[in-house]
C-alpha cells in the first residue's frame, strides 16, 4: 500500500510539475514584442524640460532647503 501511495503522489507531483512548465513557460521575446529589444534612446528629458539637470544653474532657495534637509537625515537627524 506504501508502495502504491509512494508512486501515485509522485505521478501527482511530476504531471503538476508539468502542467506548470506548460503554463507559466516563458515566451520568445523576439516573436512577441520584438519593440522590446531596442530600449528608447536614455538621453533624459527634452532641452528645457524642468527635470533636466544643468550644473550651470544654482539651486533655488526651496531646492537647498531640501537638500539640507536631506543631508541631515544621513547624519543621524531625526
Amino acid at each position: 500500500m506504501r508502495r502504491i501511495s509512494r508512486w501515485l503522489l509522485g505521478q501527482l507531483v511530476q504531471g503538476l510539475s508539468n502542467l506548470g512548465r506548460f503554463w507559466f513557460h516563458i515566451p520568445d521575446p523576439t516573436g512577441a514584442y520584438p519593440e522590446l529589444l531596442f530600449p528608447p534612446e536614455s538621453g533624459g528629458p527634452p532641452a528645457g524640460h524642468p527635470e533636466r539637470l544643468c550644473r550651470e544653474i544654482p539651486l533655488t532657495r526651496t531646492e537647498l532647503m531640501l537638500m539640507a534637509e536631506i543631508d541631515g537625515f544621513g547624519e543621524g537627524g531625526r
